[in-house]
């Protein structure tokens, strides 16, 4: 296997790890807010966003465009930021994940289009 096959590999894997924790940190929110008393919608609403943006950059994966990956991850390390003391904590490794992945993708895409230069 090719060092460039291995990386993308690894970014792909990387992002479906991002996906499964999106999935583990979600249901968690929502089974926690049906079991307790407090019955707030902002947290059904951020967990779905936070579902959401990680399909999207994990599929962007997937299908090899690091630019969604890129934008997947920004997008949750804003989100993280700005959110810090409520969810923020939470989405802070999906966000580090997604960005670990979309820098395999385009350093795995850039050394397949060296080597294509060379040939």
């Amino acid at each position: 296997m090719k060092m460039k096959d291995s990386l993308e590999m690894l970014g792909k894997i990387a992002g479906l790890a991002a996906l499964i924790i999106a999935f583990y940190v979600s249901f968690s929110l929502i089974l926690w807010t049906l079991n307790e008393r407090f019955r707030d919608p902002a947290i059904f609403f951020w967990s779905i966003f936070i579902l959401v943006i990680t399909c999207a950059g994990t599929v962007g994966g997937l299908k090899n465009q690091p630019k969604l990956v890129w934008a997947a991850g920004f997008i949750l390390t804003v989100f993280s930021i700005l959110a810090m003391f409520s969810i923020g904590n939470l989405t802070l490794p999906i966000a580090v994940l997604m960005l670990i992945s979309a820098f395999l993708l385009s350093l795995g895409n850039k050394l397949n289009r060296k080597s294509a230069n060379r040939m």
